[in-house]
This record gives structure tokens, C-alpha cells and sequence, in this order.
């Protein structure tokens, strides 16, 4: 007796699908596992299998003498949700989003969604998967305001028996906001969302291009807030790098802030220490500095026969030494 002829590859069917199966080359025939067939002993069969099953069939001929076969029937269930790597803001107007494939091999698409400021997640994408041998996707959501608003991502795979995925985790990058304050910028950043971050640090813009500040090197990742020391209507630009603590060793970047601290506390007067008239055209002046640490320059007054006092000269302070 010659083996069954249809079993020649496996069958791929979606889950909660049927499959028919043919069978031919006997004059009777036992199909296994007969719970799972709708007659074990008919020459065509129907199965509704839950998950992939090895179905054996086997095929009696005149003399009594089976054959076997086996058929692998693969149950395609919903596929395996894709992994968002990071979220980052490129710009104001620009967050990057970087996610790796779902492990599933037969997917069709990945839809991206979005959630602003917390509301409901809308799709606002969707990308072909091209190749399998893709292991991750990069798209650049070029419709955002990321100075003043929060931006959280998820990603969903579409399988070929049109099955969707569970969502991925949600990654929301840094929202910073800088406030002036007395000589000093005041940061406050929203907590990264989608992995664990192993530290925040706060980066100032230079010659030399983004650098880190060296007090807010290494902030804790249960720290949100930051206080800069600045210089009085000098204006200074901040952004926040995140660093996963593990995993992908990820990183995200804020959107760049800028803050320009201010002054109002009157500094310590200047104390003259004495006045001597030198010649007949000139006055000695000679004074302590001032106890502030922030004098920009001296501006010395002069009163003529006790009338009312006028600028007449200014000194740049050179040194708080």
C-alpha cells in the first residue's frame, strides 16, 4: 500500500478556523486523534484544532496492511505584540520612535498610536512589514508640539489571518519645563514611561554643543526637579537625557528649555573708606567692595556744594577678589 499522497507540507490555518483533510490510496482509513475529527474513519475529515496538533492518519489496504502519514496542522492564534525600544524627542516638532518586531512571522502591518496628555489613544500610523528579517522599525511622528505637550506611544501587529496583537507598552518621553528664578533656573521634568530609567541627566547647550552640568550629572531616577545656578539675565538652554538601566541600555532626550534667571535683591552697599583731596583738580576715593558676589561694575556720585548728587564715572568690577 502506497502512503497517502495529500500529506506532502504542513498547514497553516488561523485560529478558530477548520481545516479539511483529504485522505486516499486505502479502502479504509483511522484518524488521530479522533476526539478532534469530525469522523475518524471517513476519507475526508474536518478539524477545529485549539493549537497546533500532528494529525496521523492510517491507511488500510485490501490485505489489512496499514500506511501512515502525518500532517502538521500550525494554529496561528494572535501574534506576539511588538517591543516600542524608546521614545525621544528630536525637536519641538519632532518625537523618534524606535520599536522591535513582533516575534510572529507572518505579520502584515504594525499600527502606531498615539496619546496626548494623557487622553485616549488614537492611530495616527500604520507600516508595512516588508521583511521578516526586519528586527526593528523607526517612524518620526512629525505632528507634535513637544515643548508644551505629553506624548505616549504604543504599537499593535496585524497578522495575515487579519488577528491583532495585544498592545505594546506605552513609552511616553520627557516633558521639561524651566522656570526663572532668583539667580538660579529651576527644572522640572515629567518621569520617563515604557522602561526603567537608570538615571536623568541634565545637559546645557555650549561651544562645544550639548554637554553635561556636572551637579546635575548623575540625578536619581526617583528625582524629577533640579535647581541651576545662573548668572542675572544671562539666558542658558537645558534638556534632560534619560538612560535605561538595562535592557537596551536605551536613551531619550527632553525637548530643550530655555531660562534666563533674574535679580532683585538689592546687593550690599559699597563702604568708602576715606576721601583726600590729592591737588587742586583731583579727589582720592577709596572704598571697600561690596559683600555681593554678583557686582557687575561701581558707579560713583559726586555732590557739588551740597547740591544734588550725578553720576560721574563708573568701574567695572574686574574681580569679586
Amino acid at each position: 500500500l502506497q502512503s497517502p499522497v495529500p500529506f506532502n507540507f504542513d498547514t497553516l490555518i488561523c485560529g478558530g478556523n477548520t481545516v479539511t483533510l483529504h485522505a486516499k490510496g486505502g479502502i479504509s482509513y483511522l484518524w488521530r486523534p479522533s476526539k478532534l475529527v469530525s469522523d475518524s474513519t471517513a476519507i475526508v475529515v474536518q478539524a477545529t484544532p485549539a493549537r497546533s496538533t500532528a494529525f496521523i492518519l492510517s491507511a488500510f489496504g485490501a490485505n489489512g496492511c496499514p500506511a501512515y502519514d502525518t500532517l502538521n496542522v500550525h494554529v496561528d492564534h494572535k501574534p506576539d505584540p511588538p517591543a516600542i525600544e524608546y521614545a525621544t524627542v528630536k525637536s519641538y516638532g519632532e518625537i523618534d520612535l524606535l520599536f522591535q518586531k513582533s516575534d510572529s512571522n507572518d505579520i502584515e502591518t504594525y499600527f502606531i498610536y498615539r496619546s496626548v496628555n494623557g487622553g485616549v489613544s488614537s492611530k495616527i500610523a500604520s507600516m508595512a512589514n516588508t521583511s521578516n528579517a526586519n528586527a526593528a522599525y523607526f517612524y518620526a511622528d512629525k505632528t507634535v508640539k513637544a515643548d508644551s505637550n505629553h506624548y505616549a506611544y504604543q504599537v499593535v501587529a496585524l497578522d495575515s489571518c487579519g488577528t491583532l496583537s495585544d498592545t505594546s507598552v506605552s513609552h511616553r518621553p520627557v516633558l521639561l519645563t524651566g522656570t526663572a528664578g532668583e539667580l538660579v533656573s529651576d527644572l522640572n521634568w515629567s518621569f520617563y514611561a515604557g522602561f526603567s530609567p537608570k538615571k536623568y541627566m541634565i545637559q546645557t547647550w555650549g561651544k562645544s554643543g550639548w554637554v553635561g552640568i556636572d551637579s546635575g550629572n548623575n540625578v536619581q531616577p526617583n528625582k524629577n526637579s533640579f535647581a541651576i545656578p545662573g548668572t542675572c539675565n544671562i539666558s542658558a538652554y537645558f534638556r534632560i537625557k534619560v538612560i535605561e538601566n538595562g535592557g537596551n541600555n536605551a536613551i531619550s532626550y527632553s525637548d530643550s528649555v530655555r531660562v534666563t534667571p533674574f535679580d532683585t535683591v538689592k546687593p550690599a552697599a559699597p563702604v568708602i573708606q576715606y576721601v583726600s583731596v590729592l591737588n587742586a583738580f583731583q579727589v582720592l576715593v577709596q572704598w571697600e567692595r561690596s559683600t555681593s558676589n554678583t557686582i557687575k561694575n561701581y558707579q560713583v556720585y559726586r555732590s557739588d556744594n551740597e547740591g544734588k548728587y550725578q553720576k560721574m564715572a563708573t568701574f567695572i568690577n574686574v574681580s569679586n577678589t
